[in-house]
């Protein structure tokens, strides 16, 4: 779905996948969003996404999965 241009759509398909808690679907959400990152700027903005809110969906998977001290520990490293 992202290679054809409906990278809202995926993302709302992982939205609603990781509802339910489920660690399989946090990892593939988590490549999804690393996939995401690999595209060039170019093809984010013909898409209408942005890297920001690549940002926004990995910081909401970290707070939906309960992860958020994971990332305190990262963070508090660098």
């Amino acid at each position: 779905m992202v290679d054809s241009g409906k990278i809202n759509e995926a993302e709302n398909q992982i939205y609603d996948m990781t509802s339910d808690d489920n660690m399989a679907n946090l990892e593939l959400a988590l490549l999804f969003y690393s996939y995401l990152n690999d595209k060039d700027d170019d093809f984010l903005q013909k898409n209408d996404f942005c890297r920001d809110e690549i940002k926004s969906g990995i910081t909401e998977l970290i707070f939906r999965y309960g992860l958020i001290c994971i990332t305190e520990i990262f963070l508090s490293q660098i």
